[in-house]
């Protein structure tokens, strides 16, 4: 040994070109690709794997290579890897309860607001509010007026099969669809009543469309309660106006 060489410490029994030749752990670098693009890219619940792939790529890695006869390097790319994607798999968790506790803040409010239209009786509103929003009547025009200015039959057999459907018809049966359904004649019963969120049932998605199906229940009468399915376009913020609802379905549970 050279006099000006300085001296390994005592307790030193790594070869260092062997440690510096040694290759990268594939799970490190996997560990570390999943866990930048799970950082980098806004996943959704269905795509969770993506960030616990890296979190799990990257413990296994870390324990692997943690043994001092490993023959891969890359300890701190399994380390960072795992870090990056715990904290993309807790954002995607909580960014998806987030969003799922807006959606039924909102689909509750529209249904009760729905629920109180048919206990008022007003029909014609509550046939409104069946629509989507481009479908819905303008403003200050007389529902009543436009939705009885129909005086045909509702049956659908009575229309030939050459004819242009009159969009009055569709309105009047889905008046006379209200009217009769079960939902509208209990609500009815408990005009003053307040109509609450009991709790969310599904939250499904059918194409463009996201359907909401919401419990609610009757502050006078809690022995029974309402399902309400409503819908809305999936591309619309979640902030969005409750005008951009619309009740899809009703049934008195």
């Amino acid at each position: 040994m050279s006099p000006t060489e300085p001296a390994k410490p005592v307790f030193s029994n790594v070869d260092e070109e062997s440690l510096l030749s040694k290759p990268i752990s594939k799970l490190a670098i996997a560990s570390i690709v999943l866990g930048v693009v799970g950082v980098l890219t806004p996943f959704t619940g269905a795509l969770l794997i993506v960030p616990a792939l890296a979190a799990v790529s990257g413990l296994f890695g870390s324990v692997l290579l943690a043994r001092t006869n490993s023959s891969h390097s890359g300890g701190r790319l399994a380390n960072w890897g795992l870090f990056l994607g715990l904290l993309s798999s807790t954002w995607t968790l909580v960014s998806e309860k987030t969003n799922r506790d807006t959606l039924t803040k909102n689909a509750g409010e529209f249904a009760a607001h729905f629920l109180e239209n048919l206990a008022d009786g007003n029909d014609y509103i509550a046939a409104e509010l069946q629509q989507p929003f481009p479908s819905r009547q303008l403003p200050g025009l007389d529902l009543q007026t436009y939705y009885e200015s129909y005086k045909g039959s509702t049956e659908p057999s009575s229309m030939a099969e050459d004819a242009e459907p009159d969009p009055r018809m569709f309105a009047k049966q889905t008046v006379e669809k209200i009217r009769a359904h079960a939902l509208t004649q209990y609500a009815r019963r408990y005009p003053n009543a307040k109509w609450t969120l009991s709790h969310l049932r599904e939250i499904t998605k059918r194409g463009t469309s996201q359907i909401v199906v919401v419990n609610m229940l009757n502050s006078e009468d809690p022995t029974q309660s309402a399902a309400i399915a409503l819908s809305r376009e999936v591309h619309i913020e979640k902030e969005a106006s409750l005008a951009d609802w619309f009740v899809k379905d009703m049934q008195l549970n």
